[in-house]
């Protein structure tokens, strides 16, 4: 059994894309029997509003639990980017300090948000003889240059990189999601330890469920609608524009509704473009409990991932649609990852980002092709079973976890043996 430290702004009930396998991973790493305990925030923004009181709570788990310490977050709800770095800074001088402190700790895996927090985490793992996993769940500089926050020619990016290249080296292991995030480590830094552990998508609950049975088609009134769907985040690195845009094209198409669930710091503007543009094909929903998500991906008859130019290469919310049997029309670059398993398991359709007309005459190809949707729907389904289930993953990084956890305690057991060896020669 090993002591394992997770530390991660985002864990359940917060919703986010990571906090639902967060969860799911330190549930199936206590069920094999480690001890888990979880650094992380109070909830910033939740479904169901749920805050949970700064301190401890468990998820009992058989044979072990996975104990939970969160932080209050004084910038939670705060707009613009300057309070999203005081976040990420009070996150992260929180958990250095919780960390150089804690008790006994075999593994400790850090999530890559906030960024490179893993660099001083793994200097401190140096001292404190643990391993650390960082877990990339975005590349940052890269993320930030994407969205358009820092130049890729500034002096500020370079100095970034600089920083990004010594955290995949002190990390004992960086676990990566695809293989683009690999090659992208190993180029960086070539000394680095890679492993990809992709994410999943739990198939027992993402189930497809029926129209007619449907809670949130009920909900949002779209009986005998043709659903074009996007559920997720609302960022500076989703294209919500050319959604719009597509939506506006499509709008002499009196069946075809586009729903849009999610919240973000561009909901705000998103909306208002939506007004500007007077679409009236267009609902707009906040994030809804967790016991109707299955019911939201399922209720689009597509699902439509719209992302800018080198941004996520490959977004979770991809496997959702796809373990509700629904097909995926991405708007990504076409060279991507994403974009080549797409065409090459036949799950959806691919166009190029920003390109709304691409979009739209993609979104209208299904509309007019039933049989192709279902072919799509069902092909989705079955990849995602067969490679994308959560035992999978979970199994895998575990096996990583535990391998982590004997060799450090075997150098441990190394390192006090040559301190024992070093005071008997002292002494004699």
């Amino acid at each position: 059994m090993a002591e394992i430290l997770l530390v991660t702004p985002y864990f359940w009930p917060e919703v986010a894309p990571t906090a639902p396998l967060m969860k799911a991973l330190t549930e199936d790493l206590a069920r094999s029997g480690h001890h888990v305990r979880v650094l992380t925030s109070t909830p910033s923004r939740s479904a169901l509003l749920i805050h949970k009181k700064p301190g401890s709570e468990s998820i009992q788990q058989h044979p072990s639990e996975v104990s939970i310490k969160r932080l209050p977050n004084p910038f939670a709800r705060k707009p613009g980017a300057f309070l999203k770095l005081l976040d990420y800074a009070w996150f992260s001088l929180w958990v250095i300090f919780r960390v150089a402190f804690a008790r006994r700790v075999d593994v400790c895996i850090v999530s890559s948000n906030p960024p490179l927090l893993a660099l001083p985490i793994g200097l401190i793992g140096r001292v404190k003889r643990f391993a650390t996993v960082y877990d990339l769940q975005d590349l940052f500089p890269d993320s930030a240059a994407a969205a358009g926050m820092i130049s890729r020619s500034s002096l500020l990016y370079r100095m970034l990189r600089w920083l990004e290249r010594w955290t995949y080296t002190i990390a004992d292991c960086n676990i990566t999601i695809c293989q683009s995030y690999e090659q992208h480590v190993r180029e960086i830094a070539p000394m680095a330890k890679v492993e990809i552990v992709p994410n999943w998508v739990d198939t027992n609950t993402m189930q497809p469920v029926p129209k007619e049975s449907n809670i949130f088609r009920k909900i949002a009134k779209l009986d005998g609608r043709f659903v074009v769907l996007y559920a997720g985040t609302i960022g500076f690195l989703q294209d919500m524009q050319v959604l719009l845009k597509a939506a506006s094209l499509l709008c002499d198409v009196s069946d075809i509704s586009f729903v849009i669930v999610g919240e973000g710091p561009q909901k705000e503007e998103m909306l208002q473009e939506a007004q500007e543009l007077g679409l009236q094909n267009c609902a707009f929903f906040g994030f809804q409990p967790d016991e109707l998500v299955p019911h939201i991906y399922s209720s689009g008859d597509v699902g439509v991932i719209p992302m800018r130019p080198q941004s996520d290469p490959m977004p979770s919310k991809t496997w959702s649609f796809m373990a509700c049997a629904r097909p995926v029309i991405a708007s990504i670059d076409l060279e991507s990852e994403l974009a080549t398993r797409i065409r090459q398991t036949g799950t959806g359709m691919v166009v190029p980002c920003g390109d709304a007309s691409a979009l739209a005459k993609a979104i209208f190809e299904l509309y007019r092709d039933p049989d192709r949707r279902e072919a799509m729907g069902r092909v989705a389904r079955e990849y995602v079973v067969r490679n994308l289930s959560r035992a999978t993953s979970t199994t895998r990084y575990e096996q990583l976890v535990r391998a982590l956890a004997l060799s450090v305690r075997v150098r441990g057991r190394g390192a006090d043996a040559h301190k024992s060896a070093r005071r008997g020669r002292r002494l004699s």
